[in-house]
């Protein structure tokens, strides 16, 4: 450590210092400082500018290994896994130093288990690969993101994916010898999930070799420690003697921690042979577990989860499962450690778990019986995750059965356990797993034991007995023998009076047989029934078992079909042929031609038991059988085939040559046959009908003018009809799986060249997720052809609520999408035909009249509302417009009203019609909204006047008037014209109060009724302005000034001469007009602008000097304008 201090601070560049960081990684990890190796990569990488956090940083590691994984997705969009063979070669001399310190700190990254900064450095390796290029160092960031795939996403199939890429990377295009051994190492662990652990063990060996040759000694450990795993499940002795050399070989090369785990791993098969100091423990000489459990708690998690994997086995292997159940409540903690990376630990792991929660749940309380059952289900997802694909089954599938036998037998399906142990001991049996086929082996024997069948235990027993001793697990045999002690006297008994069953029978003087029968034969005859699930194999196998072992000249199996015995199957001992599936009725028999005995097909179908003759010609009532006479059959047997307790067949054998040829020992061994060749039976015709519901399933699909896909529960294409065929181009892709579907089928998002994200089918949806969509956002790509398609997925659940298969059905579009062209085309000329009619006819009118579009008003439609009217018009605007050219005019008139329009929809107004200058609006909302419209309409013609200015324009005022009242809007015409228009005093009203605002020379005038209707009006610059009655009506209208748009200056003044214009106002409507005049005449002095006051102070005078009758004041006629009469409010 000093040497490679002082080195570190002589160094001259960045990266002389990487080689030195490099060594000291190496050098950390052999002795067993993970941390601290994690330490000094951080270190290093920093030193290279790449910012890592630290492990202490929790919530800074997590957000960074997130922004990570989302520039790792945003680069995968268009790419697939084998793309990232692809790439480039990496150029940049940093980011090749970063890749190499990377993956040497993964290798003690994946030892202390530190799940957020593993994911964080794969995943920066990929993102680097994809930025940068390819390095030698890649294959094993490669390899490293398997493990994230599988631990963190349980992905089985990307996690092989990328470990196989990163295998031939360094084989073919990026050959690293420095790095091959690890390599090896975790592509022998990744390979359990598709190929035998013999090729894991082949690829381990590599890695040792290769280890060794360049001083990879850090990957020599891990291969050592590993190669034991692999070879235990076979050999017990070969495991031991693996695990015994290793420590040797680590002592030697001074790998303290490896060689302390092999020491453990020893332990574990002296345990299996008796060589420890307790049952199922650890211990021995020179080793203890307390010393291997403080050494490795805090330093190496993973270490720790490989010991607990192993004593949780022993403990289960010696049925102490109430020991086992804490390794089992702490499973998130060991699986997370190392079971992404180990796959036999994962399954090992598991297995056991499960089936100590399945041993104690028989005992356990109520309360605790939903955790087990928990973890139980939670085991059996994991192997059928890990189990169920392919070729996979050769390692774990045997775990996976003997699990799903457990959770049976808890559920109280005998029969269905034992058939999963059967299949779990015949799939062992073929790998040579002598260790799972004993454990099946001894957990069928229980089940036995549990449903009070001796002899069948017994089988099993012998199975386990048998199986134990081949793996050479010596002290379980011990262990076996003294558990079931009173079943092994009943062995050493028969097997000293006989070590076999034989049926010795008498033949003619030329014909003799013998034939041997024992339970194992028994049990093999059963298994190989048990795993025939067609009718036509099914009769086959069993009527030939039967014809080799019963001592049968002729055997014939009948079916119940429809109220009548049917023969199903027939052969004979000479021909060794079985015809199946004839279906010929019993009654078609005939006294010419009979094929069974009539009297004892009827005698047992009616009693239902077995009925044995000795000698058919001498036996009552059978003597007279028809067909005994007429065949002169010597010994006969028939035997119900019970299932659930109902006869669904019998079996028929004859021997005749021979008396007395089935003994009651024969009978005894076709009695436990038939038990399963009736399960069996009915298995098979489940499978039957299934296939043939499945044939007339597909023939109803193929018969639906729609494409139909199906998955099956692995991603896998299963079915796909020829409508579906015709629109995707191909059919089933067996090899595809669902991130290929879009790729493989040539999937395109619409209107797009970008592949549909394959996450986002539905079919893939509704499989993944259990969700039911549908999308029409698809195109699939036929060379130049392209099909739009509507795309609709649905899960499909087995009877356990388990999705078994995700159902697409795909809809050729490509007509309906024409004609949604064709309307989108009609609706857009529509909306064009609308939107240029608006500007004659506003959308809101229609509105108002409950019409959506101008084609639907009819003459005469109508409909009464209450709004606020508006009118404004341009002050002197003909005199104006006397000097203008008539282009002027236009332009000059378009200009002033572009500018008020908009003001006005602001508003939520519209405008009903323009008059020349004129504007007339309604505001069906609030007269609060026409009100704030008139205001902006006055400031905005302020900054109009300013434009106008620029350019030696004069310029213009406007008065506007506002109303508020009923009114009846409509439509009206002859036939060829007709227009939309308003019609109501209170319009009429609003248009007389816009001239009064021209002649008090304000802006903006307002009615009583619209002031009455303001929310808030003392918020708002107004002042009454006069009472008055228009000409031709009788009633008073109260008139107000809004002065809110005068310039600020004069509102000020008018809010100072407020109280005594309001005094003036009073005494003038009272015909005090001297007492008003002075009020006016003090407005003045203050604001002399005010043109209102003006005029009242003219009326003053004019009044004083002329007089006012006493009822009434008479028309006049003021300043030339006859406006109203002037009504005294006395």
């Amino acid at each position: 450590e000093q040497i490679l201090a002082i080195a570190l601070e002589k160094a001259r560049s960045k990266f002389d210092k990487a080689n030195i960081y490099v060594i000291k990684l190496a050098q950390l990890s052999a002795q067993g400082q993970y941390y601290q190796a994690v330490a000094t990569t951080i270190e290093a990488l920093r030193m290279f500018g790449m910012n890592v956090p630290t492990l202490d940083q929790n919530e800074a590691l997590q957000q960074a290994t997130a922004d990570e994984i989302a520039l790792y997705q945003e680069n995968m969009t268009s790419r697939e896994i084998d793309d990232l063979g692809d790439l480039p070669l990496m150029q940049n001399e940093d980011m090749k130093v970063c890749s190499q310190i990377i993956a040497i700190a993964l290798d003690s990254i994946t030892i202390i288990g530190a799940p957020d900064i593993l994911a964080f450095f794969t995943i920066k390796m990929l993102n680097m690969s994809i930025e940068y290029g390819l390095s030698t160092f890649t294959p094993f960031g490669y390899l490293c993101f398997a493990i994230v795939q599988s631990n963190d996403y349980r992905d089985y199939d990307s996690a092989y994916q990328f470990a196989s890429l990163a295998l031939q990377l360094n084989e073919e295009k990026l050959p690293n010898p420095s790095i091959q051994s690890k390599i090896y190492h975790l592509y022998a662990c990744m390979s359990a999930l598709r190929e035998p652990l013999s090729t894991g063990i082949d690829y381990l060996n590599k890695g040792y070799r290769q280890g060794l040759e360049v001083g990879d000694f850090v990957s020599v450990g891990y291969v050592l420690t590993t190669l034991p795993r692999y070879i235990f499940p076979t050999s017990v002795e070969e495991g031991l003697k693996e695990a015994q050399s290793a420590v040797l070989s680590l002592k030697k090369i001074n790998n303290v921690p490896m060689a302390l785990l092999s020491e453990m791993i020893t332990g574990f098969g002296k345990s299996l042979q008796g060589n420890t100091l307790a049952k199922a423990g650890l211990n021995y000489e020179n080793f203890t577990e307390a010393k291997y459990c403080n050494t490795f708690q805090k330093s190496a998690p993973v270490f720790l989860a490989v010991y607990i994997r192993y004593k949780l086995q022993l403990l289960c292997i010696f049925n102490l499962y109430e020991q086992a159940l804490p390794l089992v409540r702490d499973r998130t903690t060991w699986i997370e450690a190392f079971g992404g990376v180990d796959f036999s630990f994962r399954s090992d792991y598991y297995l056991y778990a499960g089936i100590t929660c399945a041993a104690l749940y028989g005992s356990a309380q109520e309360s605790e019986k939903p955790e087990y059952m928990e973890i139980l289900n939670e085991c059996i997802v994991e192997h059928k995750l890990m189990s169920e694909r392919g070729e996979i089954k050769i390692n774990f599938y045997s775990p996976y059965l003997i699990l799903k036998a457990e959770k049976a037998k808890i559920e109280n399906s005998p029969m269905e356990a034992m058939h999963f142990y059967d299949d779990a001991i015949a799939a062992a049996g073929e790998q040579g797993y002598w260790s799972y086929k004993a454990l099946a082996s001894e957990l069928a024997t229980q089940l036995w034991l549990t449903q009070q069948t001796e002899k069948f235990a017994i089988i099993y027993l012998k199975e386990a007995h048998y199986a134990y001793s081949s793996w050479g697990a010596s002290a379980k045999v011990t262990d076996l023998e003294e558990k079931y002690s009173k079943l092994f006297v009943t062995i050493s008994a028969e097997t000293d009076q006989t070590k076999t069953l034989t049926a010795q029978v008498e033949s003619s003087e030329d014909t003799s047989q013998s034939s041997v029968l024992d339970f194992a034969s028994v049990l093999k005859a059963s298994q190989m029934l048990a795993a025939e699930i067609e009718l036509s194999r099914l009769f086959e196998r069993f009527m030939k078992i039967v014809l080799e072992n019963a001592g049968a000249g002729r055997g014939v199996l009948l079916l119940e079909q429809k109220g009548q015995w049917v023969i199903e199957a027939e052969g004979t001992i000479e021909q060794d042929k079985v015809a199946v599936l004839q279906s010929i009725p019993v009654t078609q028999q005939t006294s010419v031609k009979f094929l069974v005995p009539p009297t004892l097909i009827n005698y047992v179908a009616h009693t239902q038991k077995s009925r044995v003759l000795y000698d058919a010609s001498r036996e009552e009532p059978f003597t007279d059988d028809p067909y005994v006479v007429a065949h002169q059959v010597k010994s006969a047997l028939c035997t119900p085939l019970l299932s659930k307790g109902q006869l669904i067949g019998l079996l028929y054998l004859e021997n005749p040559l021979i008396k007395g040829a089935f003994t009651s020992d024969r009978l005894e061994v076709l009695n436990l046959l038939s038990a399963q060749i009736a399960i069996s039976i009915e298995n098979a015709k489940l499978y039957s009908e299934a296939q043939e519901n499945e044939r007339t399933l597909k023939q109803f699909l193929e018969a639906i003018p729609v494409g139909v896909s199906v998955l099956d529960a692995n991603g896998k294409p299963y079915y796909i009809n020829q409508v579906a065929q015709q629109i995707l181009g191909k059919g089933v892709v067996k090899e595809a799986t669902t991130k290929q579907f879009a790729k493989i089928y040539q999937v395109y998002l619409a209107g797009t060249n970008q592949l549909y994200p394959s996450e986002n089918l539905p079919i893939v949806r509704a499989l993944q997720r259990g969700e039911r969509t549908s999308v029409d956002n698809i195109e699939i790509h036929q060379g130049s052809q392209i099909i739009p398609v509507e795309n609709r997925g649905a899960p499909i659940f087995d009877d356990k609520g388990n999705i078994a298969y995700a159902i697409a059905a795909i809809a050729d579009i490509t007509e309906r999408k024409q004609g949604e062209a064709e309307r989108e085309r009609f609706t857009n000329e529509l909306q064009r035909f609308n939107k240029a009619y608006e500007r004659f006819v506003p959308h809101e009118f229609l509105s108002l009249l409950d019409k959506q579009h101008i084609t639907e008003v009819q003459l005469g439609d109508q409909v009464e509302k209450e709004m606020t009217i508006l009118f404004a018009d341009i002050c002197g605007f003909t005199s104006l417009s006397e000097k203008m050219t008539p282009q002027d005019n236009f332009n000059f008139i378009n200009a002033y009203l572009s500018r008020m329009e908009p003001i006005i929809d602001k508003y939520h107004g519209f405008i009903d019609k323009y008059m020349g200058d004129t504007i007339m609006a309604l505001f069906p909302t609030s007269a609060d909204d026409a009100v704030q419209a008139a205001i902006d309409m006055l400031k905005t013609l302020d900054d109009y006047n300013q434009t106008l200015g620029l350019m030696d324009r004069l310029p213009i005022k406007i008065g506007i008037g506002l109303n508020s009242g009923h009114l009846m809007l409509g439509t009206v015409g002859g036939q060829n014209r007709m227009d939309s228009t308003v019609i109501s005093d209170a319009v009429n009203l609003a248009s007389h109060v816009k001239n009064l605002a021209k002649i008090y020379g304000t802006s903006l005038l307002i009615t009583m009724q619209t002031y009455q209707k303001l929310q808030n009006p003392a918020q708002c610059q107004i002042r009454v302005i006069d009472a008055v009655k228009v000409k031709g009506k009788s009633d008073v209208v109260t008139v107000y000034e809004v002065f809110e748009a005068d310039p600020q200056a004069m509102i000020t003044l008018k809010n100072k001469t407020m109280s005594d214009f309001d005094h003036g106002f009073m005494l003038f409507h009272s015909a005090k007009f001297g007492d008003a005049k002075p009020f006016f005449e003090k407005v003045l002095q203050i604001n002399e602008n005010d043109k209102v006051a003006q005029i009242y102070l003219k009326r003053c005078e004019y009044f004083q000097q002329v007089g006012v009758p006493d009822d009434a004041w008479e028309e006049i006629e003021v300043f030339g304008k006859e406006l109203c009469s002037y009504i005294g409010v006395m």
